[in-house]
């Protein structure tokens, strides 16, 4: 899938995490840390961009809002990502990742250490025309806070014609409208 990411000339590590079904939220969110930690640290000398898909996009920004602040880590790219968990509490995703609002609250993103660690620096969004309304509102709810918190490069990018699954299937394809959006967000 990361084919034509590779082929311009991006390295690509593909961070593996236990699903929340399996362990609680908070260790979830604890082993993504790790794993850019690991990272940064396994490629000392390189810019790294943290990225990532729906909770993935929540777990990259949290990561970064809560690790100390990493110089080399230059973007952050969330796609089609989800925040507000809150809102998944009473649903079955929130029933079969035993979520609760203590824990949504304790997992929630802090927009404000967001920005105050990353906010000089690319914060990217990609977006899928046709995702649930819910999560496009939260994606631009957090645009905003960030905004009004100062953050000073913010891009947003909605994809046409892909919901919130086929935007990251379709990046094997080079010639896809997300894939090259996600190539020139990276500065290719």
């Amino acid at each position: 899938m990361v084919e034509p990411l590779v082929e311009e000339g991006i390295t690509v590590a593909v961070v593996g995490y236990d699903l929340a079904t399996k362990r609680p939220l908070r260790e979830v969110v604890d082993q993504v840390k790790r794993a850019v930690k690991f990272i940064v640290d396994y490629f000392p000398y390189v810019e790294i961009t943290i990225g990532g898909h729906s909770a993935g996009g929540h777990l990259a920004s949290l990561a970064l809002s809560e690790l100390p602040e990493i110089d080399r880590i230059s973007t952050l790219v969330s796609i089609c990502g989800v925040y507000e968990l809150d809102d998944i509490v009473h649903t079955y995703i929130g029933r079969l990742i035993h979520l609760t609002s203590e824990m949504a609250r304790n997992c929630s993103l802090d927009a404000a250490k967001l920005v105050q660690k990353f906010g000089d620096k690319p914060i990217v969004f990609l977006k899928s025309e046709f995702d649930a309304p819910r999560l496009k509102q939260q994606n631009l709810d957090l645009e905003g806070v960030l905004r009004s918190l100062g953050a000073k490069d913010l891009r947003s990018v909605e994809i046409p014609n892909v919901d919130h699954f086929s935007i990251i299937e379709n990046l094997r394809f080079k010639n896809h409208s997300a894939t090259r959006t996600l190539i020139e967000a990276l500065g290719r």
